[in-house]
């Protein structure tokens, strides 16, 4: 579930933004570096795959009459989580996602995210992670493609063997394909998960997020 505000809308231009041509090149790199993780058995590295139903409640990021929908959302992630072996651990994953929206499908889109970072553990309930990252989106509508940059800052806390909490800031900065779409956006989230099965987590979460953003949707379905 999102909730955003404060939003400002921009007027539409049809400046592009250098180096968004090498879009499809930054996706073919990170497919491969996923293919090459994957049997490196001494970065312990898990695969993880996704499916998320999510509600927007300011899917076009209007000052006002903001339109809401729902998405159906799948994802497959490789990651490199802490070993456990000292406090201070290194971090990474790359995820390839892809979104279908139920009205407004011009937001249909797929992307591959590339973080690293550093995570530190308090102790077995309580660990920060600290991670900068990249993301390349495409969109059904090309002129909302984009790259973009952050950082997040999380905490989790562990409940028993089964059951997690999350709180998190994410900071992003977005350079579409048409000036119109670029964003800076901050965001702060809450989630709670649990693995009522061996390889089954299910998650429930929150985030609000607050900036310049602009969507443009297209007709509803």
């Amino acid at each position: 579930w999102r909730r955003r505000t404060g939003e400002t809308m921009k007027i539409p231009t049809q400046r592009h933004v250098a180096g968004l041509g090498n879009l499809k090149l930054l996706f073919a790199t990170a497919f491969f570096l996923v293919l090459l993780l994957a049997p490196c058995r001494s970065l312990s590295v898990t695969w993880e795959t996704g499916i998320k139903i999510g509600f927007d409640s300011n899917v076009n990021r209007a000052i006002s009459n903001p339109q809401d929908d729902f998405s159906l959302l799948g994802s497959v992630t490789v990651s490199r989580l802490p070993s456990g072996d000292s406090r201070l651990d290194w971090i990474f994953s790359a995820t390839v996602e892809g979104a279908a929206y139920h009205r407004f499908t011009d937001l249909n889109y797929g992307l591959i995210n590339l973080s690293t970072g550093a995570a530190y553990v308090f102790n077995r309930f309580v660990t920060l992670t600290v991670s900068p990252y990249v993301e390349a989106k495409a969109v059904k509508d090309s002129a909302q493609s984009a790259i973009t940059a952050g950082g997040k800052v999380m905490v989790r806390e562990a409940i028993g063997e089964r059951a997690y909490l999350g709180q998190y800031y994410l900071f992003r900065t977005s350079a579409a394909n048409t000036s119109t779409y670029s964003f800076t956006e901050n965001a702060a989230g809450i989630f709670a998960g649990t693995s009522p099965l061996k390889g089954l987590t299910t998650e429930i979460g929150y985030e609000y997020a607050y900036g310049d953003s602009y969507l443009t949707l297209g007709p509803a379905g």
